[in-house]
């Protein structure tokens, strides 16, 4: 069996009161090179985009990407070296993707789920989303070294004999492309997070990551321009009826580390990473741990790479239903924007974590 590492919850008030950007449901967020901020977002069923000069004390009025006829969902944001944002979405079952301001282009050949995208620092583009299209749904890929002016022809990554879902990507310094997803090859009952690296035509197969004795969900996967590569899932092999957040790391482009969980009383879904280019990571999620029926946003980080992590600590404590963290560094900070229902009002919220000075070591050890 495999030997996990545990930490305790250390509950308590992280910071200030979370800052209220307005309604939106979904969001992404972003950090250019210059250290604006970027938010993109869901909201009447179209999507809209925000930025802030100064790490979120203010916001542009919002922009709109698209208001189309047909529901808008599931933004992914970059924004480019020239400090122009890229989205891309899901708009009536298929893959769409635009520069604020230009006309859309679709990426997709039939209907898709799930889209993600990412930049490498030669500023081309890399997107993954599902395709619906057979019995065994796949993760698709498709490129761009033009800006999103063209893209070659999407390609299947994963090949799988069971179900494909919820791919993440993201790229490292030597433009090495990083794809996890979440698939049924070991049976659909306990489902893996899988995953793949290359570029262009050329990839490793894919390789179960988890390989846990419960179910896996919920993947997100980060590339640094050291090249160092982590993943982050939620997992219900510790306790069936309860899911945790697993956390693993890969710094040869390679093999990833046995998982360690981040250990809560009660359920943690959804997480996120952030890291600075350097050793400075932090996972945030879903955590009902403070009250059942209100979620909170949780979070821990790291100041070697993933070795050693701070305790859990709840950084929105807010009365409504905290959900779907988007989070980057900024300016020695970790900064998290997420979505927030409060009654049958959807808005955005953002809190700010610096980063410490004195990550501890882990409190205790655990097996499944």
């Amino acid at each position: 069996m495999k030997k996990l590492l545990v930490f305790s919850l250390l509950t308590g008030l992280v910071g200030a009161e979370p800052a209220t950007l307005g309604a939106g449901q979904n969001p992404c967020l972003y950090c250019d090179r210059s250290g604006r901020l970027w938010v993109a977002y869901e909201k009447a069923g179209d999507i809209w985009l925000r930025s802030s000069q100064d790490n979120g004390q203010s916001w542009t009025a919002e922009a709109a990407v698209c208001v189309t006829p047909a529901p808008s969902q599931r933004p992914s944001l970059v924004v480019d070296g020239n400090n122009v944002p890229a989205i891309l979405w899901l708009e009536d079952g298929q893959v769409v993707f635009a520069h604020l301001g230009e006309a859309p282009l679709t990426l997709s050949r039939g209907k898709s789920s799930d889209p993600d995208l990412a930049l490498a620092k030669d500023d081309s583009l890399h997107a993954v989303w599902i395709d619906q299209a057979s019995q065994s749904p796949d993760v698709f890929y498709g490129y761009s070294s033009n800006g999103g002016k063209s893209w070659v022809q999407a390609v299947n990554l994963s090949h799988t004999p069971g179900t494909s879902s919820h791919p993440t990507l993201s790229v490292d310094g030597d433009r090495l492309v990083h794809v996890a997803w979440l698939d049924t090859s070991s049976g659909a009952q306990r489902p893996d997070v899988f995953a793949v690296h290359g570029s262009q035509d050329t990839w490793t197969p894919a390789r179960n990551v988890s390989n846990t004795a419960g179910r896996s969900q919920g993947p997100d996967i980060l590339a640094t321009l050291n090249n160092r590569v982590y993943l982050a899932w939620m997992d219900n092999s510790r306790t069936s009826s309860v899911w945790d957040i697993y956390f693993a790391r890969s710094q040869d482009s390679g093999a990833f580390s046995p998982p360690i969980f981040f250990d809560t009383p009660a359920e943690s879904t959804d997480p996120s990473l952030a890291a600075d280019g350097s050793d400075r990571l932090g996972v945030a999620w879903v955590d009902t741990s403070h009250n059942a029926n209100r979620p909170d946003i949780f979070f821990v980080q790291s100041g070697d790479s993933g070795a050693t992590f701070t305790q859990p600590l709840n950084m929105s404590q807010t009365p409504g239903i905290s959900r779907v963290p988007s989070m980057v560094c900024n300016q020695d900070q970790f900064v998290v924007v997420w979505e927030e229902q409060e009654g049958n009002q959807h808005l955005l919220k953002l809190a700010r974590q610096p980063f410490s000075r004195k990550p501890r070591q882990p409190v205790g050890s655990g097996k499944y």
